[in-house]
């Protein structure tokens, strides 16, 4: 064979060698070096589109006096949702006797029933209440601040406790006196003041009203009419609602009681920036 039969083979022979390369597994992607581990966040209930409610009416005190104002606040929230609130009962159950871990493991299950990312969740208790801080059949009122506060904690929960007791303020703990991530997560609506007693029916009332003015998007609650009510904005309307000045007996050290996010998604966002460093 001459020397140009030599070239023109060799040529060949190298030109299909290198196609051969550039035309190998487009999909193969290189293992991933070992020890390097992204963390995956968990996965997140689905998120409202607008302002989102869940009712959880819980009796401590037997008797037809708790089942009327409980079936009153349940009243309330059917009626909010007819006119067009994302709200849900999601229980009306007596808790007489419980001690704080069952009750801490009771609240935190009924938390996680057709939960929504941001959404919140009121605690309406009902039931006598006592001037030394103890509520019938529960014990002390920083106990079940302590219980429920754990549940919001380990659930992620925005939770609102609505108290209806006499003397609902008398040694009713501060937020301040919970750790940094409850308080950011708890908040507290009294009944009445610590001296005072707390009629039947009135808080069913006062429910009824905020609901509706959330269903409803009334002016009054949401001047901005943004789908977020802020702390400033709810104490306002309360204090609007009668002479009692019920916005004072509201106590939060967060900046949203109703829409806005959850601290479900401040923390995946902290976990995607890890991720991402």
């Amino acid at each position: 064979m001459n020397k140009t039969g030599i070239f023109v083979g060799s040529f060949f022979f190298f030109l299909t060698l290198f196609a051969l390369i550039l035309g190998g597994d487009k999909h193969h992607v290189p293992p991933q070096q070992p020890g390097i581990q992204i963390p995956v966040p968990p996965p997140e209930p689905p998120r409202p589109k607008k302002i989102a409610v869940r009712l959880l009416v819980l009796r401590h005190t037997p008797g037809g006096m708790a089942q009327g104002d409980a079936n009153l606040a349940t009243e309330a929230a059917r009626r909010a949702a007819s006119e067009g609130l994302d709200i849900k009962v999601i229980g009306d159950e007596y808790i007489g006797g419980l001690s704080h871990d069952r009750l801490k493991t009771f609240v935190s299950e009924r938390m996680k029933k057709e939960a929504l990312t941001g959404d919140t969740l009121v605690i309406h208790t009902i039931g006598h209440g006592f001037v030394g801080g103890g509520l019938q059949n529960l014990g002390q009122r920083s106990s079940v601040v302590k219980a429920f506060a754990e549940a919001a904690q380990e659930n992620n929960q925005k939770t609102l406790w609505w108290q209806l007791s006499c003397h609902a303020t008398s040694e009713l703990p501060g937020i301040e006196t919970l750790p940094p991530i409850q308080q950011q997560l708890f908040m507290m609506l009294a009944s009445s003041r610590a001296e005072d007693s707390s009629g039947t029916q009135t808080q069913a009332r006062l429910m009824g009203k905020v609901f509706g003015a959330l269903a409803t998007d009334d002016g009054e609650i949401d001047p901005n009419h943004d789908k977020i009510i802020t702390v400033d904005e709810l104490k306002h309307y309360l204090n609007a609602l009668d002479r009692y000045q019920r916005g004072d007996l509201f106590f939060s050290r967060r900046s949203d009681v109703f829409g806005g996010a959850g601290l479900f998604l401040l923390v995946r966002m902290s976990i995607n920036q890890e991720a991402i460093k």
